[in-house]
């Protein structure tokens, strides 16, 4: 949520560990905030997917998530 603090690496995990305990059988995305150096992080953590629409308009970082895509 706007103005809150980010959930971090372990958040996440909690986060999606008690989506999955509790039943929960959809996605789950990272949405707000996501770098180019967080999105191997992200999904490591057992999310599904990552939004990167503000990543989207710094080069650096476009070209920084192509090569993880390429390797």
């Amino acid at each position: 949520r706007k103005g809150r603090p980010p959930l971090g690496e372990f958040g996440l995990r909690d986060a999606v560990r008690h989506a999955r305990s509790s039943g929960f059988s959809g996605r789950i995305y990272a949405l707000g905030g996501v770098t180019a150096a967080l999105v191997e992080r992200a999904l490591s953590a057992g999310l599904d997917g990552v939004v990167v629409l503000g990543l989207l308009r710094d080069r650096a970082q476009v070209r920084q998530l192509a090569k993880m895509r390429a390797s």
